[in-house]
């Protein structure tokens, strides 16, 4: 009993104790809570100068930030909305500021702050103080001590190794070639590349790739990758007390205690083996040094090495960062090619070429495969194994834009973000390798493209993971044609390397044998060839010469006679070479650069491209008026590069074929074909701006120019083929829509790509190959359609019948012309028509649309007078008729303001075949070529003016009877005018009207467009506006 009231005496004074417990606990919890509070106030302050996306109080952008597989997009998305930087709130109390443009990056990864402990704590438990984490001296001295175990003298042996452990894993592909089945890549490649590292780390040949993760060390390394990657996901984990006590954090610990344990005893055994002065000589030459050689044998200038501990530290950083992040890049490399059959192909072709039946990457030879690197590159541009970098600062950071973030502060680098940012990259999401062309890097910042880090703390072993990644992708290109699996789009995930949710698949098969080992057999013939063809060759390349100097006297010839051609007409001075194109920079300038030529040298002056080509460009209404008046050719020059698409149309067509083919489709543009249109035309911008209600409602800056190219395509495609193609909704899934949207801006591209104006260099290329391909898919297209069409009309009056059911479209007018010897247009002439509808209708219409909408957001006074205009014209109604079309006199004005502003075709080209003599005298031969700038004439200071000010009131119609009908051709004149002008006109009123019926539009001052003459008038940054709902006219009536 004694006991028992001991035992209750002290339980008493324990309950007497709880109150000032409890206290204690509140007391402690309030106050952790003031510091954070006081800390988030902080913070806000500190990030004030940096605007972002609106946070939860609580959860940050968590809520946002979902985990499935759309992280890296929304961090885009915001970059587009929020320039430069934006904060990034994760829970109530942690901020990072997320970087994602090449100038914010420059001024954090050329500095050596360290990294931030919040991200990079994870790994430290096994990686120790590593490279990766450490920071100050430590860091530094760490770095000099092993940058010569990255010296190509010690990397090239390593090649071998690489070879040999993905030729292991390309023997177990044998089985999925055969079957044909989808696999997983990561499980593979990370294996592959796990065992790769081993044997360069330790010269320790694991066998884990054949015999699985038996052994204890693999599994422990594999087990402690999976458990850092699942901590860095599980939001409870990121507290180390929850993480330790969990099922996962004692799997961690655990395979821990083996990789330390077995680490150490390689390094003790490794020791003893060195201990011998000169042992390390004779290792080298029984065998390659590895990395840990290196480690034990590098000293400072105090001849101090680094302790066991340092070594084990920086062995296990090196088995971390480059087993994971190299499977990563390596797997979405494949899966990239696997994509893009035509990259995949000539990649095949160098890789071929360069091995020659071989099965192993020599150290030489990773520098023959250029086109392979610009792919594996543009791959790590789309997928950086390392999705982002983060630092903290211990100093205060100036920007270039000015802004500073203070000390202490966490910044995370959005490798991602940087990598598919629109205004560094174009066409940020499309695989193109060329951007890696020596010509093209060298034009872009390079911060632009940081896969691996960049500055003093870029990746020490970058040179070789590019080796892994080239022999592995090498070999297994010259061994397996990779194909994708349309079911399997990776789901990205951004962990400490870049993942996908549901894993890399691809599918293989066997490459053909003919194109590697049968053109390697040690035929005999083949070598008696050889031996005749090599006694031609001092006659073939005699041919070879005579014929190139026979070239360069023809165009040396023809140089002189253009300069007499020349001689009546002044201009700026060219260089030899290059001509005047030095002069355009292709930065949003180059307009203005014709316009100041044209103040110096009044109505034409001459433009050289190169040593040979000339044009005469004019910029006067009195100049333009004596070539348009003329039916003189469209020069091949200019328009060749759609010739291949739509074929010999009436844009490129000349002569009697030109004038029969605009004879028979006139009639397809005469008002009673055109009403219906009109309907159609509305409905296409209707759809368009119901997808624009996010816009409105985020109050968020947007590009028009996509948004409209689609509706435009839209509405064309019901015009011309009765076509109801949903594009504008369903996206780019039709291959028909796809193939047109493909073609323009193909043709946009090779029209800047100076290269691609030759015709060999274009078709061997990637681009070249995706042109034809979507040619050969629009051509059939039109001609099945076509096919189908005359099936229809086979009987005399169908076409009555037809015309009773629904309204003529383009296509149906075409069938049905007839000359006066009743002779209709061949199916090849019918597709040509259709074609160049399809590129003249969808295209230019698409340019003229955006740069009005662009003017009338610079322009609200304008902008409300058309608003109430239309207003009173459609009184509510959501379509455009036919008849409201001419009441809307202002709108009009504004739109031919923006139209001689802003040309939708910003110059035409002509070639002349006979001498033509202008107003002033002087005199141009046959076989010059003709400019008719119509930007030039539309902003030329002698016929307008203030020509850069928008002014809607100089196309009343007292104003245009005082100028000169040739002062304004936004649609061509003369004979050669656009036949789809009026078409064109009524599409650009139908889609202003509803736009300004439903949005105001706004403009935004930080995105002003650079314009860009390409074969339509372009913006190279975009045409960006913000738009509201227009409030309702008794809204509008109250205020008033």
């Amino acid at each position: 009993m004694a006991q028992d009231s001991g035992i209750l005496g002290k339980f008493a004074a324990g309950t007497r104790a709880l109150p000032w417990v409890a206290l204690v606990c509140v007391v402690a919890v309030l106050f952790k809570l003031t510091i954070l509070l006081v800390k988030r106030r902080k913070t806000i302050k500190q990030f004030e100068d940096f605007i972002g996306p609106p946070s939860h109080w609580l959860f940050g952008h968590g809520l946002e930030l979902k985990q499935d597989g759309t992280n890296l997009d929304k961090t885009v998305e915001y970059g587009e909305k929020y320039p430069h930087a934006f904060p990034l709130w994760f829970g109530p109390f942690f901020c990072f500021l997320q970087i994602h443009h090449p100038d914010y990056v420059k001024t954090i990864l050329t500095s050596t702050e360290p990294k931030d402990e919040l991200v990079y704590r994870y790994i430290r438990d096994w990686i120790g103080d590593g490279l990766l984490v450490s920071h100050g001296q430590k860091w530094f001295r760490h770095r000099r001590l092993l940058t010569p175990g990255f010296h190509y003298d010690v990397l090239k042996p390593y090649v071998k190794l690489m070879s040999d452990s993905a030729n292991t894993m390309l023997a177990k592909w044998e089985k999925y070639s055969e079957t044909g089945e989808t696999f997983e890549l990561f499980e593979h490649v990370s294996l592959m590349t796990l065992d790769s590292i081993l044997k360069c780390a330790f010269s320790y040949n694991s066998n884990c790739q054949t015999e699985g993760r038996t052994n204890a060390y693999i599994k422990s390394v594999y087990e402690l990758s999976k458990l850092i990657q699942r901590r860095s996901r599980t939001f409870p984990y990121h507290s180390d007390f929850i993480f330790f006590l969990s099922p996962h954090g004692f799997r961690f610990r655990k395979a821990r205690r083996v990789a330390f344990n077995h680490t150490a005893e390689v390094v003790r055994k490794r020791k003893e083996e060195l201990k011998e002065e000169s042992e390390l000589d004779r290792i080298k030459a029984k065998r390659c040094l590895d990395f840990l050689d290196i480690l034990l044998c590098a000293r400072d200038e105090n001849n101090q090495g680094l302790s066991d501990e340092a070594i084990q530290a920086e062995v296990d950083t090196f088995m971390f960062e480059g087993h994971d992040t190299t499977a990563s890049g390596i797997s979405f490399i494949l899966y990239c090619l696997a994509c893009h059959p035509e990259h995949q192909q000539m990649c095949r072709e160098e890789i071929t070429q360069v091995l020659g039946g071989k099965n192993t990457m020599g150290w030489e030879d990773l520098s023959k495969i250029p086109y392979t690197t610009m792919c594996i590159k543009e791959s790590l541009r789309l997928y950086p194994p390392v999705p982002g970098i983060a630092r903290h600062t211990t100093k205060p950071i100036t920007f270039f834009d000015g802004r500073t973030l203070p000390a202490g502060i966490r910044v995370q680098t959005n490798v991602y973000g940087i990598h598919r940012n629109a205004t560094v990259w174009e066409n940020p999401n499309v695989f193109d390798p060329l951007r890696f062309l020596p010509e093209n890097v060298s034009s872009r910042s390079p911060h632009a493209f940081v896969p691996f880090s960049a500055g003093p703390r870029n990746c020490i072993g970058q040179h070789f993971a590019m080796n892994e990644m080239k022999a592995a992708t090498a070999l297994a290109l010259q061994k397996y044609e990779l194909l994708e699996d349309p079911k399997w789009k990776p789901k990205l995930a951004p962990q400490l390397v870049l993942r996908s949710l549901n894993g890399i698949h691809i599918k293989i098969k066997p490459v053909e044998p003919s194109n590697t080992a049968a053109r390697m057999a040690p035929d005999s013939g083949f070598f008696g060839e050889f031996a005749v063809g090599s006694r031609l060759l001092p006659l073939f390349a005699l041919v070879c010469v005579v014929a190139l100097l026979f070239k360069l006297t023809v165009l040396v010839v023809k140089r002189r006679k253009t300069f007499r051609l020349m001689e009546s007409f002044i201009g700026p001075p060219s260089h030899w070479l290059f001509g005047h194109v030095l002069e355009f920079k292709q930065d949003g300038s180059d307009l203005d650069k014709l316009l100041g030529f044209g103040l110096k040298y009044p109505y034409a002056f001459p433009l050289w491209f190169g040593p040979f080509v000339c044009f005469l460009n004019i910029h006067h209404p009195d100049y333009a008026k004596t070539i348009l008046a003329s039916t003189e050719p469209k020069d091949d020059f200019a328009y060749r590069f759609i010739k291949e698409w739509i074929g010999d149309g009436l844009l490129v067509s000349h002569g009697k074929k030109w004038f029969r083919h605009r004879r028979l489709l006139t009639p397809g543009f005469h008002y009673d074909v055109l009403k219906p249109y009109v309907k159609l035309m509305s409905d296409s911008a209707n759809t368009m701006l119901n997808k624009w209600e996010k816009y409105s409602e985020t109050g968020e800056t947007f590009e028009l120019f996509e948004h409209v190219s689609l509706m435009t395509l839209d509405s064309i495609l019901k015009c011309a083929f009765s076509y109801n193609s949903s594009c504008q909704t369903a996206g780019g899934t039709n291959t028909y829509i796809q193939s047109v949207y493909e073609l323009a801006n193909l043709v946009n591209l090779r029209f800047r790509t100076f290269p691609y104006h030759n015709d060999l260099i274009f078709h061997l290329s990637p681009h070249g190959f995706r042109f034809r391909k979507a040619c050969r898919v629009a051509q059939n297209h039109t001609a099945e359609v076509i096919r189908k069409r005359k099936e229809e009309l086979k009987e005399e009056k169908e076409l009555d019948r037809i015309e009773a059911k629904r309204y003529l479209d383009f296509l149906d007018i075409l069938l049905c012309a007839r000359d006066e010897n009743n002779q209709g247009l061949s199916d090849e002439a019918i597709r040509a028509e259709v074609d160049t509808f399809m590129f003249e209708g969808h295209d230019t219409t698409a340019s003229g649309i955006s740069f009005i909408l662009y003017c009338l957001a610079c322009h609200p006074e304008h902008q409300q007078m058309c608003r109430e205009e239309i207003s009173q014209v459609l009184g509510g109604k959501n379509t455009m008729g036919w008849e409201d079309l001419s009441k809307i006199p202002y709108t009009t004005m504004c739109i031919k303001e923006s139209l001689r502003l802003y040309p939708p075709v910003p110059g035409m080209a002509r070639n002349t075949t006979k001498p033509i003599t202008f107003f002033d005298g002087r005199t141009l031969p046959a076989g010059s070529l003709v400019g008719t700038s119509v930007y030039g004439i539309h902003r030329n200071a002698t016929v307008w003016e203030n020509p850069n000010m928008f002014n809607p009131l100089r196309f009343l119609p007292e104003n245009v009877s005082s100028r000169s009908p040739h002062a304004f051709v936004p649609f061509s004149a003369g004979p050669r005018n656009c036949i789809g002008q009026t078409f064109a006109m009524n599409e650009m009123k139908a889609v202003i009207a509803l736009v300004l019926q439903r949005y105001e539009l706004i403009e935004d001052p930080e995105w002003k467009p650079k314009i860009i003459p390409r074969l339509v008038l372009r913006s190279l940054n975009g045409i960006h506006i913000k738009i509201k709902p227009v409030q309702p006219i008794c809204d509008q009536a109250e205020q008033k």
